[in-house]
């Protein structure tokens, strides 16, 4: 859920109408081709027909408005200033008609669209970080001997971060933080640093607690297939 588009729904909302009709006398009845355009690529986005789009738009004076339908209204508010941006006409006139204060508006997303822009760039530098981190922990892995895991970016992400990233993004890495977290402590508190994983795994339990031998070395074995899964992912490569 994107909280800065359901704020610009909920402001939106009471005047919809208004602006409706306002498009409506200002082309003559005629719907501009701002309003389609911002309808198809609103439909493109979200999979939601065009025609209940519109439907929907029409009849947002409700106060049983979810924040999910304010989401979608904010977000068509968003794409129509976009497209309006190359109407000059059509933006001078929306601004003479004092419509809601459109103009406070317009500049709200003006603002939100600049600090979505300083967002994306943020959340690219995060994700370099952290996707040499994971690198790192699949090389460590890798290695003859037991070694600790690097953490630092993930974590930092997700204490500082976290207002870039996607709930779905944020619960993956905050899995992947605490499996990390485990290895150390364990290969700490059992003494497993640069032991040899060969001699891990042979281990019959007459030197080493077996099981906490095997439970280690499957946090491991869990680890390596969640990093290598996990830098494939879609989200860490546009």
């Amino acid at each position: 859920m994107d909280k800065s588009l359901v704020s610009l729904g909920i402001k939106l909302a009471p005047k919809m109408n208004d602006l409706w009709n306002f498009y409506l006398d200002l082309y003559n009845g005629k719907e501009n081709k701002i309003l389609d355009v911002s309808l198809s690529q609103l439909s493109t986005q979200t999979g939601i027909d065009k025609g209940d789009l519109k439907n929907f738009l029409e009849n947002t004076e409700k106060e049983s408005m979810n924040d999910s339908e304010k989401e979608l209204l904010g977000r068509f508010l968003k794409i129509l200033y976009e497209n309006m941006l190359q109407d000059k006409d059509f933006h001078d006139r929306l601004i003479a008609a004092k419509i809601c204060d459109f103009d406070s508006i317009l500049k709200e997303i003006k603002e939100l669209l600049n600090e979505r822009e300083k967002g994306d760039n943020k959340k690219t530098q995060f994700i370099n970080m952290f996707k040499h981190e994971i690198e790192s922990c699949i090389f460590i892995l890798e290695q003859v001997n037991v070694q600790l895991l690097p953490d630092f970016w993930i974590k930092t992400v997700l204490s500082d971060g976290m207002k870039y990233f996607h709930e779905l993004e944020l619960n993956l890495l905050s899995d992947l933080s605490y499996k990390i977290s485990s290895f150390n402590e364990m290969a700490k508190e059992e003494g497993f640093i640069v032991y040899p994983w060969k001699r891990l795994e042979y281990e019959d339990g007459h030197r080493l607690p077996i099981f906490r031998v095997r439970a280690f070395l499957k946090i491991r074995d869990d680890l390596k297939a969640e990093l290598n899964k996990l830098k494939e992912a879609e989200w860490l490569n546009q």
